[in-house]
C-alpha cells in the first residue's frame, strides 16, 4: 500500500529537501504545496488522501501559520494526521500544540535518519488506525469479543476497545500508551497487546514508577555493573533487558523523574540501553507500553514532563473507560469476581441496582476489592443491600430523598419522580425480607 505526504513549507528548497530524504522510504509518496492557501483548498478536495501532513510553523502568510493552518486541516478531516515541521527550537512552540492532536513536533535540523525514523513511526500509525477491522474475522457478540482478548465486558465502548487493541497489536514496536484513571484496568490491556502480538512468547515485564524510590529506578530500569555504587555488590540485568524480545510496560511513567526521562528517550531512539557504571551500551530490542492516570499536557506545561519524550511515548495511545461509562458491565464483573474468589453467593437485585448507581472512584479495582470482602465477611447465600457499605448504600439517592425538594420541576418530572420513589421503597424493603406486606399486598 503506498502512502502519499503533504509537504507544506514556503521553503521550497527545504521542502525539496525533505522529499528526497522521504523519498527514500518504501512505499512513499510525497506532494509539496509552498503555499499555505493553495495547500488548504487542495486538502480540501483530497481531505482523506493523505497519509501525514508535515506542515511547516514559519509560514508567509500574516493570518496563517502552522499553528492556524493545522486548525484548518482538522476542521475538514478532524482524523488527518498532522506533524509540525520548522527551523525554530523554541519551546514554546510546541508546547502550543499541547491539547491539539498534534502527535509530532520535528526540527528541520534534525539528521535525515532521525527524520526518517519519525516519520516512519507516525506511518504506522496511520496504517494501525485506518486499517479496515475485518467483519468476517470478528466476532459481532461484544461480550464475546472483549472474552477473546482477555476482557470482560459487554458494553460496546469496551468491544471498540478490544477492536483497536487487536490492529495495535499487529505491530511489533509501536509504542503504546495507555491513559486512563487507577484502577480501570490499563496493565490488563497492556498484557492483552503482549498477548495478541507476535512477540507473545518473549517476555512481558511491567515496572511502576511511582512504586520504585528515585534513587533506584535507574538500575531498575537498566541494571548495573558491580562495585558501580555502594552496595551493588554484583551486576543485575535491568528491565529494559529482561524484556528483550517481549514488551516492557512502564506503569505510571508520569512519575518518572526528569534526569531519567532524558535517559529513556535516548532508549527510546536507539534501543540500547547502558547499565549504572557499565562503559558500553547494550542493544535492547523491546516494545515499549507505557501507562498514566495523569493529564501529561498539564504536567510538561509545568515542566514537569519533557515534551520530546511524550512526542515518543505518544505514538499510538489506548483510552480505558471509567466503570461509570460502562455500567452495563457490572453485573457481569461481580460475577467474574465472585467466581475467581470460589463464592457460591448471589446478589440481590437491590443491592445490584445500587451498585450500579455508585459513582466507583476507584474503577474496577475498588469493586473487586469490594467483591472479595463480601464473600469473606457476609454469611448469608445473598449479598443484599443492608450489606453494602455506608458509602455506597446512601449514594446516588433518587431526587427528593432528603427534604429538599424542588417544587418548580415539572409535571412529568414529577410523575418520574414519583415512579423511582415507589420503585426504591418497594426495592428497600425486598432487601431486607424475604417475604413483606406492603399496604394491602403480600409481596413474595
Amino acid at each position: 500500500m503506498e502512502l502519499e505526504i503533504l509537504i507544506v513549507d514556503d521553503n521550497r528548497t527545504d521542502a525539496e529537501t525533505v522529499a528526497l530524504m522521504l523519498g527514500e522510504l518504501a512505499n512513499v509518496k510525497v506532494s509539496i504545496q509552498t503555499d499555505a492557501e493553495k495547500a488548504l483548498h487542495y486538502f480540501a478536495r483530497y481531505p482523506k488522501r493523505f497519509a501525514l501532513i508535515l506542515c511547516d510553523f514559519n509560514l508567509n502568510k500574516k493570518d496563517l501559520d502552522g499553528f492556524v493552518l493545522t486548525k484548518r486541516f482538522w476542521e475538514i478531516n478532524s482524523h488527518q494526521l498532522v506533524a509540525i515541521f520548522s527551523g525554530e527550537t523554541d519551546m514554546k512552540i510546541p508546547i502550543k500544540f499541547i491539547g491539539t492532536p498534534i502527535v509530532e513536533f520535528i526540527q528541520k535540523s534534525s539528521p535525515a535518519t532521525v527524520i526518517q525514523k519519525r516519520v516512519q513511526n507516525l506511518l504506522q500509525k496511520y496504517i494501525i488506525t485506518h486499517k479496515p477491522y475485518d467483519v468476517s474475522k470478528s466476532i459481532t457478540d461484544n461480550e464475546s469479543l472483549c472474552a477473546s482478548i482477555g476482557l470482560i465486558s459487554r458494553s460496546k465502548v469496551m468491544a471498540d476497545l478490544a477492536k483497536t487493541i487487536t490492529r495495535v497489536s499487529a505491530s511489533e514496536t509501536a509504542t503504546v500508551l495507555i491513559r486512563g484513571e487507577s484502577g480501570t484496568g490499563k496493565e490488563l490491556v497492556a498484557k492483552s497487546i503482549h498477548s495478541l502480538s507476535q512477540r507473545k512468547n518473549g517476555p512481558f515485564i511491567a515496572r511502576n514508577m511511582g512504586a520504585i524510590h528515585n534513587s533506584l529506578i535507574e538500575s531498575e530500569l537498566f541494571g548495573h555493573e558491580k562495585g558501580s555504587y555502594t552496595g551493588a555488590t554484583g551486576s543485575r540485568q535491568g528491565a529494559f533487558e529482561l524484556a528483550s524480545g517481549g514488551t516492557i510496560f512502564l506503569d505510571e511513567i508520569g512519575d518518572l523523574p526528569m534526569d531519567l526521562q532524558v535517559k529513556l528517550l535516548r532508549v527510546l531512539q536507539e534501543r540500547e540501553v547502558q547499565p549504572v557504571g557499565a562503559n558500553k551500551p547494550i542493544k535492547v530490542d523491546v516494545r515499549v507500553i507505557a501507562a498514566t492516570h495523569v493529564n501529561l499536557e498539564e504536567k510538561i506545561e509545568s515542566g514537569k514532563f519533557r515534551f520530546d519524550l511524550f512526542q515518543r511515548l505518544n505514538v499510538i495511545t489506548l483510552k480505558i473507560p471509567k466503570l461509570t461509562e460502562r455500567v452495563e458491565d457490572i453485573a457481569l464483573l461481580c460475577q467474574h469476581f465472585l467466581k475467581k474468589f470460589k463464592s457460591n453467593k448471589t446478589i440481590h437485585p437491590a443491592a445490584m441496582a445500587q451498585l450500579e448507581k455508585y459513582k466507583w472512584p476507584g474503577h474496577v479495582r475498588e469493586l473487586e476489592n469490594l467483591v472479595e470482602k463480601l464473600t469473606i465477611l457476609i454469611e448469608d447465600s445473598e449479598i443484599r443491600l443492608e450489606h453494602l457499605p455506608s458509602e455506597i448504600y446512601s449514594s446516588n439517592q433518587e431526587p427528593g430523598n432528603n427534604s429538599d425538594f424542588d417544587f418548580s420541576i415539572s409535571y412529568k418530572n414529577m410523575i418520574e419522580y414519583l415512579r423511582n420513589l415507589e420503585k426504591n421503597y418497594y426495592l428497600f424493603h425486598l432487601s431486607k425480607a424475604k417475604s413483606v406486606f406492603i399496604g394491602n399486598y403480600l409481596i413474595q
